[in-house]
């Protein structure tokens, strides 16, 4: 059952929720001072996509995946020292359920999540994120300072990128789908945007300070606590200001699971800027943004100061000069809002 929901909770979401009815899948991870982390799962689905469920037990028992047994079997596939605190299921508005589930992990290290990256050729076995923490012991070019530490959701091994297509005047892109196969599409596509209404697939991590990213940021001049890894619901509109999921071209990669595709990838590029666009990281796509990194950076907590600085010595680099001094938490530190 785990793996099952695990799958369903990320790659076959948007899929299934085409096929069969609405459903939303809202992930909130937030880092706390002690080094662990709480993660907030909301699943909700339709009542379509209920009335399609099949026996208890079976592999399409679609209502199973919202019982508190599932949500506890799942706390020990998302890491070592997880566990669920609390559990919280109702049936709401238009005779949809919603399932609201609390889990905690002990060090945000051990946390393990179905991964947000579908671009990647290789998806399909290798869908499964870890947080890694990597303090700065010195400061970098690419943006970051000594005593800071930096956060990456990376895939448990590198995932395969697509090569890059950048065509020279007169090349020819590789052929795709035949001109029948993508006009028997096309006519599939009102059914498809029938079935999207209310869809909602989102990843938030949050951390218990300010943060900085090294792949862009909404709202970065607020000093904001959270980043958007994936963000994508039927409210979300194109860069010409138009729904996103009734623009033609989209949704022809949307049917065929071509989350790699060119359309998909010019239509989200400017997701930091642009607020009504759906935030959708498509590291690995052939048109993937140029990045600096994947890092987060925050400051450390006392927990983190410990671990990693205390009685260490930091180099803050400046303009090619060593400045090194030991470490101290008055300068580096996050110090609490309580």
């Amino acid at each position: 059952m785990t793996n099952r929901i695990s799958i369903q909770l990320v790659a076959g979401a948007l899929c299934l929720a085409a096929l069969t009815g609405c459903m939303q899948i809202d992930t909130h991870v937030k880092l706390n001072e002690d080094g662990g982390a709480t993660i907030t799962e909301k699943v909700r689905f339709s009542r379509k996509l209920l009335e399609l469920s099949g026996p208890v037990g079976s592999d399409t028992d679609i209502a199973g995946l919202l019982t508190k047994e599932t949500a506890q079997a799942r706390a020990k596939s998302l890491g070592k020292g997880c566990a669920l605190v609390s559990y919280d299921v109702a049936e709401i508005e238009g005779a949809a359920k919603q399932a609201v589930a609390v889990y905690k992990i002990e060090d945000i290290a051990e946390l393990r999540y179905v991964s947000p990256y579908l671009a990647y050729a290789d998806y399909e076995k290798n869908h499964t994120v870890k947080f890694v923490l990597d303090p700065k012991m010195k400061s970098g070019w690419e943006g970051w300072s000594a005593g800071e530490i930096a956060l990456r959701i990376e895939l448990l091994k590198p995932g395969v990128a697509y090569p890059r297509i950048d065509l020279k005047p007169g090349e020819r892109p590789p052929p795709g789908p035949s001109p029948k196969s993508v006009q028997l599409l096309r006519d599939m596509e009102p059914m498809f945007q029938d079935m999207l209404k209310d869809f909602k697939l989102k990843l938030r991590f949050e951390c218990y300070g300010a943060i900085r990213t090294q792949f862009g940021i909404r709202e970065a001049s607020t000093t904001p606590k959270y980043v958007d890894i994936m963000s994508v619901t039927d409210k979300d509109l194109d860069k010409y200001g138009t729904s996103f999921f009734e623009n033609e071209e989209i949704m022809l990669e949307v049917i065929q699971r071509a989350f790699p595709g060119d359309t998909i990838a010019e239509h989200v590029k400017e997701w930091n800027k642009n607020t009504t666009v759906p935030v959708f990281q498509n590291w690995g796509a052939p048109k993937r943004p140029w990045t600096s990194g994947s890092s987060i950076f925050f400051r450390p907590s006392q927990h983190f100061f410990k671990t990693f600085f205390e009685g260490k010595t930091l180099d803050f680099v400046n303009r090619g000069e060593s400045h090194p001094r030991p470490a101290s938490f008055d300068e580096i530190g996050y110090k609490s809002e309580k």
